[in-house]
């Protein structure tokens, strides 16, 4: 059976820190066919000489294209463009993978002939830290159509997934460039159009959670207020998507979700962050939306998404 090439995705900003992990566990991977592509998003610590100096090392295996500071969407969609994989994986620059995350999943995607392949992740906070497991209840011994997939709430994270570059191809798969929370539209959009998906429940992905640069856990307000526009932004596309495709279920909660979400903050008491964030909601026909979405049974799922959020401090 042929080995397929896979093509590992790292978009690296300001990670000096944690590149070293996340390119070592790529490199010892159990499965060798591997081409890793890093790219710098403009990068003003020690990142790209450390990456460079790995590459030096591994110059048949490392490809490392420098670009100026224009968002992780950009540094992804370029390194797509330049892959030569038949498989796909996206690696953050401030993860890291279990050694034999590429030959567990590999080897799934060829007895089963998918599109796509997703394994369980790991909050990881540290040697020390409260590490969580994101478990999914999808089960491992079925293979889905993406639709159906969609309605058990796969994680929208494009890092705990394989993909046949053939399939991404054909969708002509990008990421929205210029945006934050892009990952939501760009996976969503996958996982619906994929003919195959199955879910293995190994955990093979190490996500860290304290990384100052990551999005989510930046303190500058700006950015925060950025976050919400662009959260209400991707609504808005998704909704757009979903109306082409006359698609329900589930996608309705996430459309709703990255709304109310982004509405019902602490923030939202901020006169900058409410003007901003009620100009764009009304640019993009918020109301419309949530009244195109809404229905009287996902009161509860709304109740208990604010209880874990208020209560066990989850996103």
């Amino acid at each position: 059976m042929m080995e397929y090439l896979i093509s590992v995705i790292v978009p690296m900003y300001n990670v000096e820190k944690y590149i070293k992990e996340c390119i070592e566990s790529i490199l010892s991977q159990s499965y060798k066919n591997i081409e890793l592509i890093i790219v710098d998003d403009g990068s003003t610590d020690n990142s790209y000489n450390i990456a460079k100096s790995y590459q030096k090392e591994n110059s048949k295996v490392i490809k490392l294209i420098k670009q100026q500071n224009n968002g992780q969407a950009v540094a992804r969609n370029k390194a797509l463009k330049v892959a030569k994989g038949e498989l796909i994986s996206f690696v953050d620059s401030d993860d890291f993978i279990e050694t034999n995350m590429f030959e567990k999943m590999i080897s799934v995607i060829k007895e089963y002939d998918l599109d796509i392949v997703e394994c369980d992740y790991m909050n990881w906070f540290g040697e020390k830290g409260n590490n969580s497991v994101y478990k999914s209840k999808i089960l491992n011994d079925v293979n889905y159509c993406g639709s159906e997939y969609y309605e058990l709430y796969p994680s929208l994270s494009p890092c705990d997934k394989i993909y046949k570059k053939e399939f991404l191809d054909k969708i002509n798969f990008y990421f929205e460039e210029g945006h934050y929370a892009e990952d939501t539209l760009a996976i969503s959009q996958a996982v619906f159009f994929a003919k195959k998906i199955r879910h293995i429940n190994d955990v093979l992905y190490y996500y860290r959670r304290i990384s100052i640069n990551s999005t989510r856990n930046s303190m500058d307000y700006k950015k925060t207020i950025k976050l919400g526009k662009d959260k209400l932004y991707i609504a808005y596309k998704l909704n757009e998507f979903k109306n082409k495709h006359n698609w329900e279920g589930v996608v309705r909660i996430i459309i709703l979700r990255s709304i109310f979400g982004t509405i019902c903050r602490s923030n939202i008491l901020k006169k900058e962050y409410r003007a901003e964030i009620m100009r764009e909601f009304k640019l993009i026909k918020g109301s419309k939306i949530i009244s195109e979405n809404f229905k009287l049974c996902d009161v509860f799922k709304f109740l208990m998404i604010g209880f874990r959020r208020a209560i066990l401090k989850e996103d």
